[in-house]
């Protein structure tokens, strides 16, 4: 009997002594220093907008980056305050005014390859019942699909990442991570139409800030045109 408790008690012990040999070099690990860590400063977001336009509309890294905050550096410039970003989701409800009197929203997938055919998804509806609802992620071999720069080879601030079609009244959700930036604003400026207040920050709409913006402006946080 009590070699038989010995030996069940066996593979307890090593056992044990596995944890405590981890748990050792682990505090060794520790008391050398700081343990290695992510130095860029992430802000994941899910956005609001609401849309005040019918028409199709090129949406570009610019705008998304805008879109995390931009200080205002002078009467009429905001520079931004992200330094990337990375697109995951976007979603969009769209709900009739009248039955009967049918309304679309979609988005188009922009490739990176001229070559290649876009990707294009979209909804209808025609009773305020039930609301025309798209819901997607960015595809692989697409502009939006990884991390995007204003100085991305072949990918500045210009280049567009999807086109959107979202009727008056809208609810965009677009669910995105940007990276702060450590270059003190000087990655990319605006020219803003309206007077900006200088140190100020102000939040780009899905379509960005500066002229001809403003047709999907964020919900909750101030912005300028």
């Amino acid at each position: 009997m009590e070699g038989r408790t010995k030996s069940a008690q066996m593979p307890r012990n090593k056992k044990n002594n596995k944890n405590n040999k981890a748990r050792r070099q682990s505090t060794n690990v520790v008391s050398l220093g700081p343990v290695m860590s992510e130095k860029n400063i992430m802000i994941p977001h899910r956005f609001c907008f609401q849309s005040a336009t019918n028409n199709q509309t090129q949406i570009t890294v610019g705008n998304l980056i805008s879109a995390f905050g931009c200080m205002a550096t002078g009467a009429n410039t905001v520079n931004v305050m992200c330094k990337a970003v990375r697109l995951k989701r976007i979603r969009i409800w769209t709900s009739p005014v009248t039955l009967g009197i049918a309304l679309t929203n979609g988005v188009e997938w922009l490739s990176s390859d001229v070559t290649v055919m876009t990707q294009e998804v979209r909804d209808s509806s025609n009773t305020p019942e039930r609301p025309a609802y798209v819901d997607v992620k960015p595809l692989q071999t697409t502009q939006a699909w990884y991390w995007r720069t204003v100085s991305n080879v072949g990918g500045g601030a210009n280049t567009g990442l999807f086109n959107i079609v979202a009727p008056t009244g809208s609810l965009i959700e677009v669910t995105m991570t940007g990276i702060l930036s450590d270059v003190a604003f000087a990655n990319y400026g605006i020219a803003t139409t309206a007077a900006a207040t200088v140190s100020e920050i102000y939040y780009g709409g899905l379509d960005g800030i500066g002229t001809g913006t403003g047709n999907y402006v964020p919900i909750g946080l101030q912005t300028i045109v």
